[in-house]
């Protein structure tokens, strides 16, 4: 009798053969034969893994993975049919690694397991490396030519050469620590140039960086200095602009302003009452000028401001503007007045400057004033409030005061206390001129002006 039998597990089986006899025939057993049953052989796969690229000399990690994971064994890596180095033992994970360095050229490595009981032997793909002679790296020296003066607004040509012919890379003009525009590419012939423009007259060091490319280094250029010197000025013509309240009060001080276009750079406006003048000339700042002035006599008063021209700029005279001085009634009663600001602002940008006049009137002016400067000209007072939109120009603590001209029946006044603002050039959050505001403390100029 025959059987076709296959083992379920692994070890060693006792097998016997047992006749189960007949009518005539008594059954019987066999003696045992002992049948070792083994694992059977397992195939594996071997894969490598490592950079495609590297420079002659540098170390390479080449990695082999045996799967499945086998029990033991070692992984032989290869160079063509050179061994590199000694087998290495397959870890826990089925993997070997070998560092390596090689010489310049195309190589072909692969990686042979060896096997170890069950788990067969087994040869990755190859895996290709290129590898890169050393590169020698050379200095480089940038040379810069450019002018040594220029006028504002005039486009200038600055080239920066790279010796050893480097060609490739960029350059970066730079003006002091600043940035001149984008890097510029560096053309065949080593060369690469910019045509920045300055619109502010001054001295300016210009420098060129090479980026370096390849096997060259990138290198700095000499400084080129260059004197930026603002074009010899036109005469312009100029307009001179008065603007004074109609009617005051003798002992009380008003303003008179002007305003000078095109904006002048220098120059100083002369006020006039009639023929003489009303105080010293006073500079123009920002196109603006303005003085506080007590008239003594009463009657009609003719003011004119003449701009006394400036490089570039030719005189003007205002248009003449009447200012009727009447003396202070008797029963003029006493006001006061109170100015608020915010307590920040920023360069440049405008804030409401803003008086309250008690009691609440529709007539006369305010001139507010920065210390001791008038802000702009008078401003006019409806329902006892005068407010000025001014944009500082200047940075700092700025004390700001009002003075209110007086009417008929009313005299003038003063804030006792200054408010301060400060300017700064960015706004520390929220919108310029919204950081905050004061008021100053008030008082009457009766005992200033009289009664």
């Amino acid at each position: 009798a025959t059987l076709a039998w296959t083992a379920a597990d692994v070890r060693t089986h006792s097998v016997t053969a047992k006749y189960l006899g007949n009518a005539k025939v008594a059954t019987s057993t066999s003696s045992a034969i002992d049948v070792v049953v083994s694992e059977a052989d397992k195939n594996t796969a071997t894969t490598i893994t490592g950079p495609a690229s590297a420079v002659a000399g540098e170390s390479v990690t080449l990695e082999a993975s045996v799967s499945p994971v086998p029990e033991g064994g070692t992984v032989q890596f290869k160079d063509g049919a050179t061994d590199l180095g000694g087998a290495v033992t397959v870890d826990a994970n089925g993997k070997a690694s070998l560092a390596n360095s090689y010489a310049e050229g195309a190589h072909s490595i692969v990686a042979v397991y060896s096997g170890s009981g069950v788990y067969q032997t087994s040869t990755s793909a190859p895996h290709a490396l290129t590898v890169a002679p050393v590169v020698v790296e050379e200095n480089t020296t940038t040379t810069l030519v450019g002018p040594s003066t220029a006028s504002t607004g005039e486009a200038l040509s600055f080239t920066a050469s790279v010796s050893t012919g480097a060609a490739g890379g960029t350059v970066q003009f730079k003006e002091g620590g600043r940035d001149l525009g984008p890097s510029v590419p560096v053309d065949a012939a080593g060369k690469a140039t910019t045509m920045p423009t300055f619109n502010v007259a001054g001295e300016y060091s210009i420098t060129a960086v090479f980026s370096g490319s390849g096997n060259y280094l990138g290198s700095t250029s000499n400084t080129q200095t260059v004197n930026v010197k603002a074009p010899a000025p036109t005469d312009q013509q100029t307009e001179t602009v008065l603007t004074v309240p109609a009617d005051a009060k003798t002992g009380t001080a008003v303003g008179l302003s002007v305003t000078v276009t095109p904006s002048p750079v220098g120059g100083t406006v002369q006020f006039k009452d009639g023929s003489g003048n009303l105080g010293s000339a006073v500079p123009v700042v920002d196109g603006k000028a303005s003085i506080m002035h007590e008239f003594a006599s009463v009657g009609t008063h003719d003011i004119t401001a003449v701009y006394s021209g400036a490089a570039g700029f030719l005189t003007s005279t205002s248009a003449a503007q009447t200012v009727s001085v009447t003396a202070p009634a008797a029963e003029d009663q006493e006001t006061s007045i109170t100015v608020s600001a915010p307590t920040s602002a920023v360069k440049g940008a405008k804030v409401d400057l803003v008086a309250a006049v008690v009691p609440t009137l529709s007539a006369g002016t305010v001139q507010f004033m920065d210390g001791t400067t008038p802000i702009g000209g008078p401003v006019a007072v409806v329902n006892g409030k005068a407010t000025l939109s001014h944009t500082f120009t200047e940075l700092g603590d700025r004390r700001i005061t009002a003075v209110f001209s007086g009417t008929d029946g009313y005299l003038g006044s003063e804030t006792q206390t200054a408010v301060t603002v400060k300017v700064t050039a960015e706004s520390d959050g929220g919108e310029p001129g919204n950081g905050g505001s004061s008021t100053g403390s008030l008082g009457s100029l009766e005992n200033i002006f009289g009664s």
